[in-house]
């Protein structure tokens, strides 16, 4: 059966495919969704009797940001289903963390989580992990750790991937933040070994393990995956009644090892950046000094006056819109003012001063603010990078208020040694 959204799907991702492995038995029976790797046969051995769900869509964490919703897969393979599990592999745990996205904003809520090897997300300055873009994750271990019907399972290496934070970096930020809303530390987990391999570490709380395991080399990133059938045999209860393991089990991966970090940065500096290209596809320019239907609904919705200056409230408009669309959390509230959204960058520790940003690396929805006026003037500009800089240098942005009569929407090119460029704001 081919709906209208996996036809969408394959339309703008040719080589995504969406197979019914296994259709389990009788009339209710559990549900498996696994993102990334070709791991029937240990995806078999771990859920003989249960329906599995096997999505791939090539190479690559930019292509798992918009995966099948949980609601999709039931609808394309229908049945009554007791459980959803959804688990993922390497960028395959993109593709988990959007699924959660959607479940926190009122999708249906799967019963058990895996993640293997694949957590990433981008640093802040000072190398700080954007705890952030790990928000859903973060909110579900926490509902792992104190619900008895909700399980999570996070398993990693020790690789350390290159200028973006690893995933002994952000387990150990879910880790804080479990321990933090439960007041207590979680508690070492004497496990057994999972497929013959040693545990660098292991931690719980209720239902929410933690495991670490010492390897850094791309055989070990594919290892982890490997361990899927005993994670569920152990760990989810619905899967472990007569699994048949197999210690080291034949995978085979049609990706890269180690994943690059996403092209847009988080999803939401990325969604920020498609509602700014959305509005100058639209031709948004004013129809009288600083007014018009679109500029004046951005100045309304900060409190502004129709002929105020608008590139702020532009700005703060694309992210609340972007916010909408994801459910992700905002890292500012936005403003009316160019300076006063830099104050607000600064006071969430997402602010980069011009000085620091040569040694950055700047991605498309970071968010540049400039001086305008005398010196010590309150005024200032606001865009968004929409493509760094190739030279060390020049840049590209969109902006509202802006181009040659500084009356659109507009597509510009800055320069970072620019004397006027106060630093950038990270999403």
């Amino acid at each position: 059966m081919e709906l209208p959204w996996s036809r969408a799907l394959q339309l703008r991702y040719p080589n995504r495919m969406i197979q019914l492995v296994q259709a389990g038995e009788g009339r209710a029976k559990d549900l498996m969704i696994w993102s990334l790797g070709d791991l029937a046969a240990a995806l078999r051995r771990g859920a003989p009797k249960d329906a599995i769900v096997y999505y791939f869509n090539g190479a690559g964490t930019s292509r798992y940001e918009h995966p099948p919703t949980v609601e999709q897969i039931v609808e394309l393979y229908p049945a009554e289903y007791k459980t959803v599990t959804v688990a993922g592999f390497s960028a395959g745990c993109r593709a988990v963390q959007r699924q959660l996205d959607r479940a926190f904003r009122g999708g249906r809520m799967p019963d058990a989580v895996l993640l293997a090897d694949g957590l990433h997300t981008r640093y802040l300055p000072g190398n700080k992990v954007d705890a952030a873009a790990l928000a859903s994750v973060i909110k579900y271990a926490k509902l792992a750790a104190t619900s008895p019907r909700h399980r999570m399972v996070l398993w990693h290496s020790s690789i350390v991937p290159p200028g973006y934070a690893s995933t002994t970096e952000t387990a150990a930020t879910v880790r804080a933040e479990v321990e933090k809303a439960l007041g207590s530390p979680m508690s070492a987990a004497s496990l057994p070994q999972l497929d013959g391999r040693p545990v660098e570490s292991a931690v719980s709380a209720g239902n929410f393990v933690l495991i670490e395991y010492a390897g850094k080399t791309a055989s070990e990133h594919i290892a982890q995956a490997q361990l899927i059938d005993e994670v569920m045999r152990d760990f989810v209860p619905w899967f472990g009644d007569d699994n048949e393991i197999v210690d080291g089990d034949y995978v085979y991966f049609p990706d890269v090892i180690i994943e690059p970090p996403p092209s847009e940065g988080t999803d939401l500096a990325g969604v920020t950046l498609a509602r700014a290209r959305a509005d100058l596809a639209a031709n948004v320019i004013e129809q009288g000094p600083n007014r018009g239907p679109r500029i004046e609904q951005m100045l309304r919705s900060f409190g502004a006056a129709p002929g105020d200056a608008w590139c702020a409230a532009a700005l703060g408009t694309w992210l609340r819109e972007a916010v909408a669309d994801t459910g992700l959390p905002a890292p500012i509230e936005g403003s009316a003012g160019a300076k006063r959204t830099m104050s607000q960058f600064q006071a969430a520790g997402r602010w980069i001063p011009t000085r620091d940003l040569a040694g950055t690396t700047l991605t498309p929805g970071m968010v540049p603010v400039w001086h305008r006026g005398p010196p010590g003037a309150w005024t200032g500009h606001i865009g968004l990078v929409e493509v760094p800089p190739a030279d060390g240098n020049i840049f590209t942005t969109i902006e509202g208020n802006s181009g040659p009569q500084t009356d659109r929407v507009a597509r510009m090119t800055r320069a970072l040694d620019d004397p006027n460029l106060l630093g950038m704001g990270v999403l």
